[in-house]
């Protein structure tokens, strides 16, 4: 067994570490919904005028089977899916 200057053993310190990176996980999950919920309590009421142009009332919307062109000069990208 290897031992370290302080006396932990590398399998204790493995767990230590695995605790922490799942610790990490989960604040960063919740900061996450946190945001997502904050996000949707700041919805803006759309005027009627603008309503006359809005057919999706959702917060994320999916576009299917894109054809992405980055600009780069890169090959475009067929079926893709677009978040917004």
């Amino acid at each position: 067994m290897v031992m370290w200057l302080d006396g932990g053993s590398v399998g204790v310190r493995k767990k230590l570490d695995m605790r922490m990176k799942a610790l990490g996980f989960c604040v960063a999950m919740l900061a996450l919904m946190g945001g997502a919920i904050a996000a949707r309590a700041h919805m803006v009421a759309l005027s009627p005028e603008t309503e006359t142009y809005v057919s999706i009332h959702d917060d994320v919307v999916a576009l299917t089977h894109a054809r992405v062109i980055d600009g780069t000069g890169a090959l475009a990208l067929e079926d893709q899916t677009l978040l917004i």
